[in-house]
This record gives C-alpha cells, sequence and structure tokens, in this order.
C-alpha cells in the first residue's frame, strides 16, 4: 500500500523558503495556522516588500529545480513592528486550502 503525506503551506508547524517574483527578495513564509494566510518574519527594515507582490517557491531544499518558482501566495498586507528589523507581511495563499478533496 503507497501511503503519502501532505503538509498546507499554512500549518503552524511548517515554513517553507519562498522569493518575492517582483524583486528576488528571499525569505521564509511561516503557516500562521489560519486556513487564508502565512507570515514572513525577520526582514530588514529596507526589504523591498509591498501589497500585491507574488511569492513563490525560492526552490532551496527542493530535491529538483522543478519545485523552483511556484506561485504560494499574495501580500495583501505589511506590518512593521517597533524593531526596525523585523517586518511581518501577512498574505493568502494562491490556491484554496480550504477546499475539500476527493
Amino acid at each position: 500500500m503507497l501511503r503519502s503525506k501532505a503538509i498546507l503551506i499554512t500549518d503552524p508547524g511548517h515554513a517553507v523558503p519562498v522569493q518575492v517574483n517582483r524583486n528576488g527578495l528571499r525569505a521564509i513564509a511561516f503557516g500562521t495556522g489560519a486556513p487564508d494566510s502565512v507570515s514572513i518574519r525577520y526582514l530588514t527594515a529596507s526589504a523591498d516588500i509591498k501589497e500585491g507582490d507574488l511569492l513563490v517557491s525560492s526552490g532551496i531544499g527542493a530535491p529538483s529545480r522543478s519545485a523552483t518558482r511556484w506561485p504560494g501566495s499574495r501580500v495583501s498586507s505589511t506590518t512593521r513592528t517597533s524593531r526596525s528589523w523585523t517586518s511581518s507581511p501577512h498574505r493568502w495563499p494562491s490556491s484554496a486550502t480550504t477546499r475539500k478533496c476527493c
């Protein structure tokens, strides 16, 4: 019997390397547990990330180059904290994670 396991990008125990499609900025997207958002943490205050930016998989750590540049989510808002080195953009995943399959 064959089995597989899928982890949603929104899973709070999951993180995936991403890249801003517009400028190549690399970051890590962390699951929030909410079915419609992930977050990016630990960006510098000068990081160039804006509402509407498309985040794609960077391919870092992927077993093959075919996993590079898959659309992951679009930035819906950005929030800067009082610490200038941290930026927390919040996004929704590109695909419907709440849709039932099969």
